[in-house]
């Protein structure tokens, strides 16, 4: 529900990064697109379809290695081609579907690549209407989601769960909230997120869906203009959203670029990619990084250039000062039984999985604090140190 408190928060909160630059990457081989599907899979990027101009639709696969910055073209993904499609990974597979294909027809269909393999797998086809760019996003208990989006009679609203076990839908509640496409959507947990797009208008409203009640929850407006057709992702327990077009339906005039915090249902704004806004880009993560990668320029031109930014060297900060990213320290790491942080006075520490669960959390009112490492499964994890003046630092640590 959205309360005072939060809405003050979105108001007069201030995020401020660190003066740093995205980076120019190996361009996408093959021909420039917009709506390109794209997902990572065992610490490589891959992106599949999308459209090329004038109006073709594609079936390639290309996968990007960020260990030499170069790109591979994979065997063709076997379904039909296909535009306003989208995929995501979960548990070493990826799954896509949807969108439209060869005689502007609507899909309804999923599918499973298996990297290790190269295999795509039909899977069972949605009940529901097929349409373009609709929500997709699949939670940490292995739930699929589609819902939005727009079929052959117009935008819709409703929702639809698709559990990988077992290779069955199930319609769920609809979307409280208006009938829209091309939305930004992100998981977080066993939650899914969802909201923004067209319909009656360019919204700004965002919805959490949980898997395990099946309940919506109203979260509060999002802060900056209301926006369609970007790109998004989540990782390391957040959401993000980047580029886009803005409430006129142009591209916005920067390339935008927000992090969402579940705990306080709060967007803090990061550092802006290079040139305006987007429309239809993609994006997918490895190792702490965001590739951004195609979409449709503010001139209309079509583009397969890539831009990658490092998660870590942002800064979120809450208050009005800029600050040094170099606020605490972490020692040892990699850690073995116990990790040694040292900050500013009367700060906390939460500790999280790669997929966002919390592991485990403490505070001290001194400027050091020893975390227990001992019972934890090795690995890698986030640490967050939040000062009392409101400054997050995040790092990532691996525990042997």
């Amino acid at each position: 529900m959205k309360t005072i408190f939060t809405s003050i928060l979105l108001c007069f909160g201030i995020t401020l990064f660190a003066q740093t630059d995205w980076e120019e990457k190996a361009s996408l081989p093959g021909l420039s697109r917009h709506h390109p599907v794209t997902f990572t899979l065992n610490g490589e990027g891959y992106v599949v379809a999308g459209v090329a101009p004038p109006f073709v639709l594609l079936n390639d696969v290309q996968k990007y290695d960020p260990s030499t910055d170069t790109w591979t073209t994979l065997p063709s993904f076997p379904g039909p081609a296909r535009g306003f499609a989208y995929g995501a990974a979960h548990n070493g597979k990826a799954y896509m579907g949807f969108g439209l294909g060869p005689g502007n027809q609507r899909l309804n269909d999923l599918w499973e690549y298996d990297p290790n393999t190269g295999q795509w797998t039909e899977l069972t086809s949605c009940g529901c209407t097929g349409r373009r760019h609709p929500a997709f996003v699949i939670t940490s208990n292995g739930k699929l989601y589609v819902g939005l989006g727009d079929d052959a009679s117009g935008n819709t609203r409703d929702w639809w769960e698709y559990d990988i076990a077992t290779d069955t839908w199930e319609q769920q509640d609809n979307l409280p909230g208006k009938a829209r496409h091309h939305p930004y959507y992100f998981a977080i947990g066993t939650d899914a997120y969802a909201g923004f797009g067209h319909g009656n208008g360019i919204f700004n409203d965002f919805y959490k869906f949980n898997s395990l009640d099946g309940e919506w929850t109203e979260l509060n407006d999002f802060p900056g203009e209301e926006r369609v057709a970007g790109a998004q992702f989540d990782y390391g327990g957040y959401g993000y959203i980047i580029s886009g077009e803005g409430v006129d339906h142009q591209n916005l005039d920067e390339g935008e670029f927000y992090r969402y915090s579940p705990d306080n249902d709060t967007w803090y704004e990061q550092e802006p990619h290079p040139g305006a806004g987007r429309w239809a880009s993609g994006a997918f993560v490895i190792d702490d990084v965001i590739y951004h990668v195609a979409g449709e320029d503010e001139n209309s031109n079509i583009l397969r250039d890539v831009w990658a930014y490092d998660l870590n060297k942002t800064v979120f900060v809450a208050g009005e000062d800029e600050v040094n990213s170099n606020t605490a320290s972490l020692f040892p790491n990699p850690a073995d039984d116990f990790l040694d942080i040292t900050s500013t006075a009367n700060f906390k520490v939460r500790m999280l999985s790669l997929d966002g669960k919390l592991i485990m959390e403490a505070n001290t009112t001194s400027e050091s604090l020893r975390l227990d490492l001992s019972s934890t499964i090795p690995g890698i994890y986030f640490v967050e140190i939040e000062g009392a003046d409101g400054i997050t630092v995040r790092e990532k640590i691996v525990k042997s």
